[in-house]
């Protein structure tokens, strides 16, 4: 009997239906999708491990960046930030390049501005992890050398203090509930 079914068609082993057909192709292009993604994520993640190392050198021992080093860095947090405007890591990094360039500012006009920058952008990333203590520490350092950043040194103060009184949640009041921060960045612009 095997014989005689050798040469016969077999119902199941035909070609594929349509549905099979349309089901293949949109398992292959969410395959495709999520591998684009992936990638894009990977390339981003590469990028800013690269920026956060070199970022991370300056001043180390005797390591200077040269003005191309620093200006890449630049591009590639700038790029960064355009694709994740608020993310975390992002904008720490960016924190501590603003307090690299207003190291290096030679007009104190210029350098109050890169410390306020670098006190906005940490504060930015604490927005999204409020209990990240090293993040107000750094907001501490950062403020504490900007003489217009009073509220901001307060605020997180006062974060890092109900963060060590065990809280889990901090809360939203503060300098930044009563506008006092908004008055400190008005008194740099005037």
């Amino acid at each position: 009997m095997e014989q005689a079914n050798r040469g016969r068609h077999h119902p199941g082993l035909g070609r594929p239906s349509r549905l099979a057909a349309g089901l293949a192709a949109t398992a292959l292009a969410i395959g495709l999708w999520l591998a684009w993604d992936s990638a894009d994520v990977l390339r981003q993640d590469l990028a800013f491990t690269v920026a956060r190392t070199e970022v991370g050198f300056w001043g180390r021992d005797d390591y200077q960046p040269t003005s191309s080093t620093r200006a890449s860095a630049e591009a590639s947090l700038a790029a960064l930030l355009a694709s994740a405007p608020a993310h975390p890591d992002y904008l720490t990094l960016a924190a501590n390049l603003y307090a690299w360039q207003a190291f290096w500012a030679e007009q104190p006009a210029l350098r109050r501005d890169y410390r306020l920058r670098s006190v906005q952008a940490q504060y930015a990333a604490q927005k999204s992890r409020p209990a990240y203590r090293q993040g107000w520490q750094k907001i501490i350092g950062y403020a504490a050398a900007t003489e217009v950043t009073e509220a901001w040194l307060l605020l997180a103060e006062q974060r890092l203090a109900v963060l060590a009184a065990g809280a889990v949640s901090v809360p939203a009041a503060g300098p930044a509930a009563t506008g006092q921060l908004e008055d400190s960045n008005k008194r740099l612009s005037d």
